[in-house]
């Protein structure tokens, strides 16, 4: 979908100290064979008692004041997460709402896995496209994961799991990047392979121990005759949805100064992203993501942030940001700097 006349006015980041990955290694809380093949170096995670909600609290409160823009401006709040918020059977996009805003507008919390920050920016597009009044969308992305639920070491794989938040308003008044146009896409029948088959439970984290989405994978791919169609399919779509995306901006992959795409460890990040789109890695925040980890949905955003705040996007680039989660779903996202500040 190409947009006519939406910005981005206001980008915000919180990132908490960091760890080390080879200390974790050497304590044995990290894979050792991971360790090597991934390349982190260190990832984000919060002290105890600091709820990601909060952290998106203090993201959310730098993108808007940056935008310029005013309570009555938003008509919608938008809060994307994967893991526990703070507390349990809640609303945490009311929460950012009151503590940033305040006002009457729509908050919804949204869920799409990894994918939450640009499908939350595709919604937030569509919300300003179809409601005329409305001059903002604020969309917040934060989760924090912790044990004993989950292993930011261990459940997955392909990288470890980093704590942060991101926010980012969308207006339709200008700002230092032009949203041009974004695409979206879902493969619906690989949703069982971060399902697994261990089946259904009645409560909220039955089983005991961390969140093994490691080990559901691994089980699914043991039973799939042709796992090379698989990722054959996945490829394909997502090189669909980068394509529409671009021909919707009226750009080419060539035109493209840089791609930010989720961070994961080196290995897979080159696979699944560098090569395939034909992009260096230099050309890209992956580096720095090395010092961050998945911070699950919020990765294009903090990874837009580092790139507009270090001064390496120029005025007049085209960013090419790509977003993929679990389920499958994706999303590509085409921007343009409108304005640069060394």
């Amino acid at each position: 979908m190409r947009w006519d006349n939406l910005y981005i006015a206001g980008l915000g980041a919180y990132l908490p100290p960091t760890v080390s990955a080879a200390e974790a290694a050497e304590a044995g809380a990290y894979d050792r064979k991971d360790f090597e093949s991934y390349q982190i170096r260190s990832v984000t995670a919060a002290p105890p008692g600091l709820p990601a909600v909060d952290m998106a609290v203090a993201a959310a409160s730098r993108a808007v004041r940056r935008s310029g823009h005013k309570t009555p401006d938003f008509g919608l709040v938008l809060h994307a997460s994967m893991f526990h918020q703070g507390q349990d059977m809640w609303t945490p996009a009311h929460y950012v709402q009151r503590e940033v805003l305040g006002g009457n507008a729509l908050a919804l919390d949204i869920s799409p896995g990894a994918n939450g920050g640009l499908a939350g920016l595709e919604l937030a597009a569509s919300h300003l496209a179809s409601h005329p009044a409305d001059r903002a969308v604020l969309l917040t992305c934060a989760d924090a994961f912790r044990l004993p639920r989950f292993d930011r070491w261990r459940s997955d794989d392909n990288g470890v799991f980093g704590d942060g938040a991101a926010a980012l308003v969308l207006s339709r008044y200008g700002g230092p990047l032009q949203l041009l146009a974004s695409a979206s896409a879902a493969s619906p029948e690989l949703e069982p392979v971060c399902r697994g088959y261990d089946g259904w439970t009645d409560t909220p984290y039955e089983r005991p121990g961390p969140v093994d989405i490691r080990g559901r994978k691994a089980a699914w791919f043991a039973k799939e005759p042709n796992p090379a169609a698989v990722f054959g399919r996945l490829a394909a779509q997502m090189h669909a949805t980068v394509g529409q995306a671009l021909r919707d901006a009226e750009a080419t992959l060539g035109e493209v100064a840089f791609l930010v795409h989720a961070n994961f460890g080196t290995p897979f990040a080159e696979g699944q992203f560098h090569k395939p789109l034909g992009i260096e890695a230099g050309r890209t925040m992956h580096d720095w993501g090395l010092d961050v980890g998945h911070v699950g949905g919020a990765d294009q955003l903090l990874g837009l942030h580092q790139l507009v705040e270090s001064g390496r996007a120029r005025q007049g680039d085209l960013i090419l940001l790509l977003g993929a989660s679990m389920g499958f779903s994706w999303t590509a996202a085409v921007a343009r700097v409108t304005t640069w500040a060394p």
